[in-house]
């Protein structure tokens, strides 16, 4: 079933190196996008945030290590912004 999905939604047709390839650009992507702002849209979070959070999230707060993980971990107003947002919306599971 997964991997059905998976062919559905496109990610499924490409090798590894090509889905993560992908997953780097658009980490380095949203990372220039958010530059030195506190949200994507400036000083106050937006849907765009949430969404954006949770796709971030799923891969930083894991505890696996990952090439996606590690990439984000390149980008310190990304580390930034996902610590924002967790201490914002999930105070219970900031540290």
């Amino acid at each position: 079933m997964l991997l059905k999905q998976l062919w559905q939604q496109g990610y499924g047709r490409h090798d590894l190196d090509t889905v993560i390839r992908k997953g780097r650009d658009d980490i380095d992507a949203v990372a220039v996008m958010l530059g030195d702002a506190p949200y994507v849209t400036g000083d106050t979070p937006h849907a765009v945030d949430a969404t954006l959070f949770a796709f971030l999230a799923n891969a930083w707060y894991i505890p696996v290590e990952s090439r996606l993980k590690a990439r984000i971990a390149q980008h310190p107003n990304l580390v930034s912004y996902l610590e924002r947002m967790r201490a914002r919306y999930v105070p219970e599971l900031a540290g």
